[in-house]
């Protein structure tokens, strides 16, 4: 706790007992726990002005400090200060100041704070390139997270399963399926073990492209490894999509039947690609059906699956029983036809 800490500190100050540089890193590492980054920085500031020598690592508490409570300006500029008063660096700063940037997905400030450190030529490690990759997959840069999985290779640094899960995660924004197998395999050929909810974001790439095929694939190795609840309701719903996308109504149909029998309880996001597959078909019976039995579920679907399923419709009779059965639907969703 923060506040234990300060009060020893103080209490040291009233008996004039001078705190060491040991005392106030771990006073500012309090700080830290309790996101109390002002002071932290009030501390390095007594330290500063004191008679003992700051070092690297009163300057990492700081800037974790900072970090922790996504103040990264803050964090970025005591690691600047340090470096124009010649007090050199040392990774753990970088680190610290990296990660700072990674909460509050500042990837450029990142991956320029990364080539700092190699360009003093520190050591770098895995931890900073998974904060730097997190910093752009967070800030929208997904070319530079995987580009970074690459450089940790060329600069001989071992890539662990969160630098892959991370370079995975980026390859659903990018959409780039063929990049996410690639990966995949790369882990397995490694034993490194794919976080759940980054093989949702393989088989989410694989829907995005229609590659139905390789996302069902995705979708069986996912449920072998009897992930939590919501990857395999999340996982499901991106395999469906996959399928809608490709117009594979009736492998649709059976995938909600193998749902069904794992006891995967289908919810809006299901139907409304069941609905819209069955709806390019122009199978508009299915489509009736699969709506009825999404509104006796009492699901909340959207109003671009029902408008899906009024355009599957043939005749006017059709369309008014529609309306008629999914009245309140209409009106949740405010849909104009």
């Amino acid at each position: 706790p923060w506040a234990p800490a300060l009060a020893l500190l103080a209490e040291m100050q009233e008996r004039l007992l001078p705190p060491d540089r040991i005392g106030f890193s771990a006073a500012m590492g309090a700080c830290q726990q309790g996101l109390q980054w002002p002071l932290a920085l009030n501390l390095l500031g007594e330290l500063v002005g004191s008679s003992l020598e700051v070092d690297a690592m009163a300057c990492s508490a700081a800037i974790s400090a900072c970090g922790a409570a996504g103040q990264w300006r803050a964090a970025v500029a005591i690691l600047q200060e340090m470096i124009t008063t010649d007090l050199a660096p040392d990774m753990i700063c970088y680190s610290a100041a990296i990660s700072a940037c990674e909460k509050a997905a500042c990837w450029e400030v990142a991956l320029v704070l990364l080539h700092g450190a190699r360009r003093r030529n520190l050591r770098l490690d895995t931890m900073s390139f998974n904060a730097a990759m997190a910093a752009c997959q967070k800030g929208g840069s997904w070319e530079s997270a995987i580009r970074l999985l690459d450089d940790m290779e060329r600069w001989s640094v071992l890539p662990d399963a969160i630098s892959f899960n991370w370079a995975l995660s980026a390859c659903d924004q990018g959409q780039e399926w063929a990049l996410a197998l690639s990966l995949l395999a790369r882990m397995e050929g490694r034993r490194l073990e794919a976080d759940p909810m980054c093989r949702v974001a393989a088989i989410s790439a694989c829907a995005f492209e229609a590659r139905w095929e390789e996302a069902l694939l995705l979708w069986a190795a996912l449920l072998a490894r009897r992930p939590g609840p919501e990857a395999q309701r999340i996982g499901s719903n991106a395999a469906l999509h996959a399928l809608e996308t490709a117009g594979q109504w009736q492998r649709a149909l059976v995938m909600l039947a193998e749902m069904q029998s794992r006891t995967l309880d289908p919810d809006a996001s299901t139907y409304g690609a069941l609905i819209a597959v069955c709806a390019q078909r122009e199978k508009w019976r299915l489509s009736l059906s699969l709506l009825s039995e999404a509104d006796q579920r009492r699901l909340d679907l959207s109003a671009i699956c029902i408008k899906a399923a009024v355009c599957a419709c043939r005749s006017t009779d059709q369309v008014l029983w529609l309306l008629t059965r999914m009245r309140s639907q209409l009106r949740q969703t405010s849909v104009r036809l």
